[in-house]
């Protein structure tokens, strides 16, 4: 499980990215989709906690090489909350998740802005407690 993770979560991420880089332009934008466990640590999820940090950890680094480099690419890492999908149909406040149109808006007001983000904080009005 800790492989297969790892392997999903932080190598997939920067092997795609790598391939991605060979084939983009100046003022390009990288999007992450992350997790709040990139931020802070969730109990009983060490490892997609660590996997999701080390995203955390990748972006904000690639993001500064980009932007210090004449590919001038920017890298914004988005950190949702909770989300309404199958894997929770059973979870007693799903309806308080974030569903997928509340990420899409925010990757879109990312694309049409000109500023520059590091990391974007994406709460549902559910609060997770282990």
């Amino acid at each position: 499980m800790i492989d297969r993770m790892i392997d999903t979560n932080v190598k997939g991420t920067m092997y795609v990215t790598h391939q991605a880089l060979k084939t983009m332009k100046e003022g390009s934008d990288i999007i992450f989709i992350n997790s709040v466990a990139g931020l802070a640590e969730m109990e009983l999820e060490a490892v997609y906690s660590a996997s999701k940090h080390a995203i955390t950890a990748f972006a904000g680094a690639l993001g500064a090489e980009l932007h210090t480099q004449m590919d001038k690419i920017r890298v914004t890492s988005i950190h949702p909350g909770g989300m309404n999908t199958p894997m929770q149909k059973e979870h007693p406040q799903r309806d308080k998740f974030l569903n997928s149109k509340e990420v899409t808006d925010t990757l879109i007001h990312v694309l049409k802005s000109k500023a520059t983000y590091k990391t974007i904080k994406l709460f549902s009005d559910f609060e997770w407690h282990p």
